[in-house]
C-alpha cells in the first residue's frame, strides 16, 4: 500500500514557513511499517488542489494532507473535498457541543468548523478548532489534517494513525535498517552496494552522505526483517574499519557510549571552533561521565597563557606545531586520557595565500603520543559546515583510535 502526503499552504511555496509536517508524518508511517511514496506541495487554491489529487490517486491508494482546514478566507481545503467527492455539508452536533465547551458561544467560527462534508468521518482535534477529516470513497482514501503540527501531531497520532492501522492492517510492512560509517564517501561505497543489488533485487539501497560520515540505508517490504541480515552482514564485513553504529547516525552518541563504556576521559582545547565541540558533546545526556570540559582558547594570551603553547611567534596560530602544543597542554591541564585541538581559518575572511580559508589543524593527544592532521575541510562550506564537519571527522578519527 502506497501512501502520499499532500501539504496545502502558500507559506510553505513561498519558504517563510518550515514544513516540519511531512518530516512528523513520514517518520511515523514509516516506523508503522507503511510506504511514504510521495511528498508534494500545492498552493491555497481549488483547481491546484484537485489536479493534485487526480495525479495522486493515479498511483496511491492513500493521501494524507495538511492544511486549510481553519475559518479564514484562504482555508478552503473541506470545500474543494466536498466538491471533489460530490458531497454537501451538515452541522456535526458533537464538534459544536465540544466547541462551545472549550471556546464558548463568542468563539466566531463555532458553526463554520463544526459544519463538516457529511460523509466524512470526523477525527477529534483536542487542541484546536478544526476536526481531522477521513474520507473513504471509491476505495480511495483521503485524510485531511490541520497545517498547526501541535494540533496535525495530536491527531495523527491518537486517531489517524490507529484508524489507518485498522483500516488497512498490513500483512507485509516496510523494514529498514540503518548502518553509519566514518572516513569513507559514496564513491567508495557505491561499486559495493551495485554488486550487492544484483544479488538482493528485493531490496533497496540508499547512501547517504554527510558531514563527517555517510549512512547506508537498506530496506524491504516483508513479513519480517530477516531478509536484511545477509547484506547488512556483508555491508559490515567490506567496510568494518569505518563502522560505528546501527542505532544512530550521531558521532557524538557513539564516542560517549565507547569512553564511558571503556572508562577514558576526554578533553578539548578550541580555536576556530569557538566552544562549539563542546556544545555538540555535551548535548548528550550524562556527557559528564567522561568529558572534562574545552579551553576556548581563542586568542594567542590564552593559547600560551593556560594551555602552554611556545610555538606562536614561530609557526603561527594555525600550524601543526600550535595544534599539538594545545592538545598536550589540554591533556595536561584536565588529566584526562585523550585531548583533541583545534586551529583553523574557518572565513569567510582572514585566510592568505599560504593559510587559506579552510586550513583547519587539528591534534590527538593521548598516552601514546600526540598526532597532528590537516583536517581535509572545504574552503566553500560556510563556518556552520565547517565547524560540523570538522568535529564530526575528529570524533572519527578519535574513535578509530580507540580499540
Amino acid at each position: 500500500m502506497k501512501i502520499a502526503l499532500l501539504t496545502i499552504g502558500d507559506e510553505i511555496l513561498a519558504g517563510s514557513t518550515l514544513n516540519t509536517n511531512v518530516h512528523f508524518l513520514s517518520k511515523h508511517l514509516t516506523d508503522a511499517g507503511y510506504l511514504v511514496c510521495e511528498h508534494r506541495i500545492v498552493s491555497d487554491g481549488a483547481e491546484p488542489l484537485k489536479r493534485a489529487l487526480d495525479e495522486l490517486f493515479a498511483t496511491c491508494d492513500y493521501i494524507i494532507s495538511t492544511g486549510g482546514l481553519g475559518p479564514t478566507v484562504d482555508d478552503i481545503t473541506r470545500h474543494v473535498v466536498a466538491d471533489y467527492f460530490g458531497m454537501g455539508f451538515k452541522k456535526s452536533e458533537l464538534v459544536y457541543q465540544d466547541l462551545l465547551a472549550r471556546y464558548g458561544s463568542s468563539l466566531d467560527s463555532l458553526e463554520d468548523q463544526a459544519t463538516l462534508p457529511e460523509r466524512a468521518k470526523i477525527l477529534p482535534n483536542t487542541m484546536g478548532t478544526a476536526p481531522g477529516l477521513w474520507f473513504d470513497e471509491g476505495g480511495k482514501v483521503l485524510v485531511l489534517l490541520p497545517g498547526v503540527p501541535s494540533q496535525m501531531e495530536a491527531i495523527f497520532t491518537s486517531f489517524c494513525l490507529p484508524t489507518l492501522i485498522n483500516h488497512c492492517p498490513l500483512e507485509e510492512k516496510l523494514f529498514s535498517l540503518s548502518l553509519y560509517f566514518f572516513h569513507i564517501n559514496e564513491n567508495q561505497v557505491d561499486p559495493f552496494i551495485r554488486e550487492l543489488k544484483s544479488r538482493y533485487p528485493a531490496i533497496d539501497f540508499g547512501i547517504y552522505p554527510s558531514y563527517g560520515f555517510l549512512g547506508i540505508k537498506l530496506s524491504a517490504i516483508a513479513r519480517d526483517d530477516s531478509s536484511l541480515a545477509a547484506p547488512a552482514n556483508e555491508i559490515l564485513k567490506k567496510f568494518q574499519a569505518y563502522f560505528y553504529s546501527d542505532t544512530s547516525p550521531n558521532l557524538a552518541r557513539a564516542l560517549q557510549e565507547k569512553m564511558v563504556k571503556k572508562g577514558l576521559k576526554l578533553g578539548l582545547a578550541e580555536s576556530c571552533t569557538g566552544g562549539a565541540f563542546a556544545a555538540r558533546l555535551t548535548a548528550i545526556a550524562d556527557a559528564s561521565q567522561y568529558f572534562m570540559g574545552s579551553v576556548v582558547s581563542y586568542s594567542n594570551h590564552v593559547k600560551e597563557s593556560v594551555l602552554g603553547v611556545e610555538s606562536l611567534a614561530k609557526h603561527g596560530a594555525v600550524s601543526e606545531e600550535t595544534v599539538i602544543e594545545m592538545a598536550d597542554g589540554a591533556r595536561k591541564l584536565m588529566e584526562c586520557d585523550y585531548a583533541i585541538s583545534i586551529s583553523g581559518i574557518a572565513g569567510p575572511t582572514g585566510g592568505t595565500k599560504d593559510k587559506p580559508v579552510g586550513t583547519i589543524w587539528a591534534a590527538i593527544a593521548s598516552k601514546e603520543g600526540t598526532r597532528a592532521m590537516l583536517v581535509p575541510a572545504r574552503p566553500h562550506f560556510s563556518r556552520a559546515q565547517m565547524v560540523s564537519y570538522t568535529i564530526d571527522w575528529l570524533m572519527g578519527e578519535l574513535l578509530s583510535t580507540i580499540n
